[in-house]
C-alpha cells in the first residue's frame, strides 16, 4: 500500500472521531412497568418515560392504547410543554421539552384498571422523537400484564 492510500484509509477511519458524527444509540419511549401478574380490578400505576441514549431531544409525539384496561387519569410530567395534552379519552401526546434534553425523564403518567381475566396491553404507536429540527431514530417498548382471576378456595 503506498503512502496516499495509508493516508487516505485513516482519514476515513478517524475524520468521524473528531467531527463527532459517530453514530448515537437510538432514543427509546416506553411504558413503565412493562410487565406484571395481577388480578381483575387491579390498578396500575405506571408512565411513559423516555430514554434519550445521549441524543438531543426537543419533543416526543405518540398514542398511548390502552388494551384490557381502563384508563382513569393521564397526567403530562412536570416541566414538560404539551402542544396535545392526552386524556383517557383521546391519549394522544405531543409534548415540548423546553431548552430540548439529554436526560432521561417520565413523560406521561397514568393510572389504569384492569377488568377481565386474560392480557392486558398498554402500547405505544405513531410514536416520534424529534431533535433541534431533526428527527431522532427512536424505538418504542410496550408492555403486557397477565391478568388471573383471583383464586376461591
Amino acid at each position: 500500500m503506498n503512502k496516499i492510500t495509508k493516508i487516505a484509509l485513516l482519514s476515513v477511519v478517524l475524520l468521524p472521531l473528531f467531527t463527532g458524527s459517530a453514530m448515537a444509540a437510538d432514543a427509546t419511549v416506553s411504558v413503565t412497568p412493562a410487565s406484571g401478574n395481577m388480578t381483575p380490578g387491579s390498578t396500575v400505576n405506571g408512565a411513559v418515560m423516555l430514554q434519550t441514549a445521549a441524543n438531543k431531544v426537543c419533543v416526543v409525539k405518540g398514542t398511548i392504547n390502552f388494551n384490557g384496561l381502563t384508563c382513569s387519569a393521564v397526567a403530562v410530567g412536570n416541566g414538560k410543554a404539551p402542544q396535545t395534552v392526552p386524556t383517557c379519552q383521546s391519549p394522544n401526546f405531543v409534548i415540548g421539552i423546553p431548552k430540548c434534553t439529554m436526560v432521561d425523564m417520565p413523560l406521561v403518567t397514568f393510572i389504569a384498571n384492569t377488568s377481565n381475566a386474560g392480557t392486558a396491553t398498554i402500547t405505544l404507536s405513531n410514536v416520534s422523537v424529534i431533535g433541534e429540527g431533526t428527527a431522532v431514530a427512536s424505538t418504542s417498548q410496550n408492555a403486557s400484564y397477565v391478568v388471573a382471576a383471583p383464586v376461591v378456595v
